[in-house]
């Protein structure tokens, strides 16, 4: 059978289409009754592989610091500069980690798709790259989780690959206003009255010794952190700043020189220019004369966010060419052992995890939540079994453990299996909504599935722990992490086998929850645990064999030293001297 693909999301007209193929769940991520499109198939997602993902991992690990030298080399002549891989790896980095992994991503659902399919013609939609080339990493970021970016990424590389295939191009209407090229174009503007303060202490604090931006650390160790090191409090809104850019140069023009050893390395060296944000090329020394501006020499820097605002990473990559020292603080919860290709310890001076790691430059902090934990006299309260949803992309970006696009709905799918509990239970099921989670239209799905009545009428994480009887959560991030420190007895559905980046105690300790039914892989097993242990869930969390699992668990991943936090920093910051 030859099949018609799409590779973006499918509009109305085209549902009569006969034999339809989507490349991935995105496609009809709005799509409830999926009836109305009539026949189709999907292909199924390359990841769900996860002896595929870790020797991809293995493979885009060492791709990235070959890229990395190349474009450190082509930027500095560029630029007509000699500055050293790590000023550039802490301004590009991260930009070079998701670019990878998305080409890398695409590049193989459609290999999946022509090995498995026969396919006669592609639908796709034609735009000039010159519309998509982003001013910075925060319009790239959200270029990323966008139909015409993902199906222009796609279509290239159908055409690089595939050169005889029948493409057919869909109407679409390119917008005919002239692009505007601006730093920080995304972001939220401050206040009127936080940047006159911020100024006014600007002035009264020419050369502060700390600045910390988006630390994720809570505001107590903040203050405590200021205190210490004899600064006043700042929220530092000059890296807020926007800045208007140049139009990009015609990017098919520029000679980059890089040892290809296969097709997708030919790929990336053909496209990867006509994707760089404008911040790194023709606006680079616009952005940085206002860093060399920005004059004050802190003596420590530290950020949760550096690597999503151009302005303070190339600021910062300036202060570190010197004395000034730059600690990354994760602001998540994430089981392995500091992945995106380690880019975060290769390019701070200390890596802040809130996960015990046995890597160079990390250093284990206690999570900053936003959660309290639950008094032991009130466990018993509540009466709800709580399905956390958490938060995944339309189009995938990263290449570690945690949920991927199409993997969010197949769990989901598996998920409605709940409905064939005993009454007792189904009855008090309840899920609670991730702000994520409206790209793959959660809250209308679970009503059509399970009933208006379902869904948590509570904002608040504290008030859904306050009343649940049992959590059970779908992935390993922030949501879990929470979980675990409220008290609440807490179960993990997942279907994935662990990757191999995560830190063999973590992942020790984690083969001992699949073993003591805390993770569940079988989701029969999983509703023969609920309907076991329902009537007293905390009889079976509390017990000897668990109490020691969790303190396992809160000594690798939730380490308590929140109290000495701040002088622990300063004293990381004086061994880094």
């Amino acid at each position: 059978m030859s099949f018609n693909l799409f590779i973006t999301k499918i509009d109305k007209k085209y549902y009569r289409t006969p034999k339809k193929l989507f490349l991935g769940k995105w496609c009809i991520n709005e799509v409830i009754n999926t009836k109305k499109i009539g026949d189709y198939e999907i292909v199924k997602y390359h990841w769900n592989d996860s002896e595929k993902l870790n020797k991809d991992y293995k493979f885009l690990y060492s791709l990235y610091y070959k890229l990395l030298k190349a474009l450190t080399l082509k930027l500095n002549q560029m630029h007509q500069t000699n500055k050293k891989e790590r000023y550039w790896h802490i301004i590009i980095g991260s930009w070079l980690e998701r670019y990878l992994v998305c080409s890398f991503d695409r590049w193989e659902s459609i290999s999946q798709a022509f090995d498995n399919f026969d396919i006669s013609k592609i639908f796709y939609k034609q735009i000039n790259y010159k519309n998509l080339i982003p001013s910075d990493i925060s319009e790239f970021n959200k270029f990323t989780q966008t139909d015409i970016w993902n199906n222009h990424l796609i279509s290239e590389i159908i055409k690089f690959n595939f050169k005889k295939i029948n493409l057919e191009e869909m109407p679409f209407k390119e917008n005919s206003d002239e692009k505007k090229y601006q730093l920080n174009k995304n972001m939220k503007n401050a206040p009127f009255y936080l940047k006159f303060l911020d100024k006014c202490i600007s002035y009264l604090q020419k050369n502060p010794k700390l600045v910390l931006y988006k630390t994720y650390l809570g505001k107590e160790n903040n203050v405590l952190l200021y205190l210490k090191t004899k600064t006043i409090p700042r929220l530092f809104l000059e890296f807020e700043k926007k800045i208007n850019l140049p139009k990009p140069i015609d990017r098919e023009k520029i000679n980059f020189s890089f040892q290809i050893t296969n097709e997708f390395e030919k790929f990336i060296t053909k496209n990867i220019f006509k994707n760089l944000p404008v911040t790194y090329l023709e606006g680079y020394k616009t952005v940085d004369s206002f860093c060399k501006n920005i004059s004050y020499n802190p003596e420590l820097i530290i950020s949760a966010m550096s690597d999503r605002y151009d302005l303070l990473s190339i600021w910062i990559a300036d202060k570190t060419s010197y004395k000034t020292k730059y600690f990354f603080s994760e602001h998540g919860g994430i089981i392995e052992d500091l992945p995106k290709f380690d880019n975060f310890i290769k390019k701070s001076d200390c890596y802040l995890s809130w996960n015990l790691s046995d890597k160079q430059n990390t250093f284990q902090i206690s999570p900053q939540f936003y959660t309290k934990k639950i008094h032991k006299r009130k466990l018993n309260d509540g009466k709800y079994l709580y399905i956390i949803l958490t938060g995944t992309t339309l189009y995938n970006t990263i290449a570690h453990y945690d949920l991927k696009s199409d993997q969010f709905l197949e769990t989901y799918d598996k998920l409605q299996s709940l409905k064939n509990l005993p009454n007792q239970i189904k009855d008090n099921l309840k899920f609670k909504l991730h702000p994520g989670s409206k790209i793959w239209s959660m809250k209308e799905r679970i009503e059509d599935n399970f009933g208006k009545n379902m869904i948590s009428k509570y904002v608040k994480m504290n008030d859904v722990f306050k009343t649940s009887k049992i959590l059970l959560n779908i992935d390993f991030q922030t949501a879990f992490y929470e979980s675990m420190n409220s008290g609440k007895p807490t179960i993990v559905y997942t279907d994935r086998k662990f990757t191999n980046n995560i830190n063999p105690r973590i992942k020790k300790i984690f083969e001992k929850f699949i073993e003591e039914n805390i993770i569940f892989d079988n989701f029969e097993n999983l509703k023969k645990h609920l309907d076991k242990i329902w009537d007293d869930p905390l009889n079976w969390w509390e017990s000897d064999t668990i109490n020691n699992l969790k303190k396992e668990f809160r000594y690798c991943c939730s380490k308590n030293n929140y109290k000495k936090f701040s002088n622990e920093i300063l004293e990381l910051k004086n061994k880094y001297d």
